[in-house]
């Protein structure tokens, strides 16, 4: 009598199958970059691209702010060795750029500062927090993206890290860095302070440039899924077109009486929530309000939305712009209006930043993630 035949049915269950049991969750790809990014805030980094001192902890929540900050120190000691100086006095001359102020704003009052100057904290923070996702990130496969902004936290992790060892104790008593320097260091120095501004401002306006994308991505997969709502074609009223294109006209007016003056930073309450709750009410209304569209054809609908979303979000990075650079020079903002920057609102500016870098990134996680094609080898689970 011929066995019987296995029952292969059961293979293709959930709790046995070996592929569904080797993907990555998307809570696996998402709190594999949390201890990444809170072992990079808490990082004694100093002045990040320009931005106030105070804020280095808050800025560093963004990986992008990461890894431009990583390329932007990197550069400035190329530029000093290029300059005739030997490459620690490069590092510890960046190091003085770099930490000129933090003492006395640590002594005033920052809640990270305890953080950063307890190194055995630290180090127990990276080889029981970041090391081990840093691993699992090597291990797992089908996640690029999710890569990219580990790596971005880490590689900036690793490159101040090995400027700070490097410059050792005492540098601030490096006799080269106490002679008169010359104009041509001078110079530099100059150039390398609003250069980082520059690098400051762009990488917050690729953050933004993300939120945006991130959000997009959630109301398209559920918006424009027959299984959730109406499709596009069809549906679109005759004023939402006018609407986008209104909002985004005065948006961008606001925007440029602000840069000269006509309007007052104490705006930026209000600006914040008009350039990042407005987009998302319209965009997600442009998909479940019923009617038809007589008037505005589809690709002028699009135009719109993409105008009005471009246009608030440069408000936004103009808003966290002018609060980051407060007091120092700027290619972008005039002296007079970054110096009227209340610190208060500044510090509202950056708590914001860090809560919306987290929430985008767990809203997407939890909702636009997709494991398939994603493995998770049995051996990462050793590392949580």
């Amino acid at each position: 009598m011929a066995p019987a035949a296995p029952d292969r049915s059961s293979l293709n269950h959930p709790l046995t199958s070996v592929a569904a049991a080797g993907v990555v969750s998307w809570q696996s790809a998402f709190w594999t970059l949390v201890p990444l990014g809170l072992n990079s805030m808490t990082q004694p980094s100093g002045r990040v691209c320009g931005f106030d001192v105070r804020h280095r902890a808050f800025i560093r929540s963004s990986p992008i702010v990461c890894a431009t900050d990583g390329v932007d120190v990197l550069a400035q000691m190329l530029c000093f060795v290029c300059l005739g100086d030997s490459p620690r006095t490069a590092a510890r001359r960046v190091a003085r750029g770099r930490l000129r102020d933090v003492k006395d704003v640590d002594c005033a009052n920052n809640g990270f500062s305890g953080l950063e100057g307890n190194r055995v904290f630290r180090m127990l923070g990276f080889f029981f927090g970041a090391l081990p996702q840093v691993v699992k990130l090597l291990g797992m496969e089908g996640i690029p993206w999710t890569k990219v902004w580990g790596f971005a936290f880490f590689v900036s992790f690793l490159i101040l890290e090995l400027v700070i060892v490097w410059v050792g104790r005492g540098w601030e008593e490096d006799a080269s860095l106490k002679e008169p320097e010359s104009p041509t260091f001078r110079r530099a120095e100059e150039t390398l302070r609003a250069a980082s501004n520059m690098y400051g401002i762009i990488s917050v306006a690729m953050t933004v440039g993300v939120w945006y994308s991130a959000t997009d991505a959630i109301i398209q997969k559920y918006m424009c899924d027959p299984n959730h709502a109406t499709t596009l074609s069809g549906v679109i009223p005759q004023n939402r077109s006018a609407t986008y294109t209104l909002c985004s006209t005065l948006v961008v007016i606001l925007a440029y009486l602000a840069s000269l003056g006509y309007v007052t930073i104490s705006t930026s309450g209000v600006m914040k929530v008009v350039t990042t709750v407005t987009p998302k009410i319209f965009y997600f209304g442009s998909f479940v309000m019923s009617g038809r569209n007589a008037i505005c054809h589809p690709a002028g609908f699009r135009s719109s939305r993409e105008s009005f979303l471009f246009g608030s979000g440069l408000a936004l990075v103009w808003a966290i712009a002018m609060g980051l650079t407060r007091g120092y020079p700027s290619p972008f903002l005039r002296p007079h209006i970054v110096r009227s920057m209340e610190p208060p609102e500044a510090d509202s500016l950056v708590m914001y930043f860090l809560c919306e870098n987290f929430l985008v990134a767990l809203v997407y996680y939890c909702f636009r993630y997709e494991a398939g094609g994603t493995v998770k080898p049995a051996w990462t689970e050793t590392f949580g």
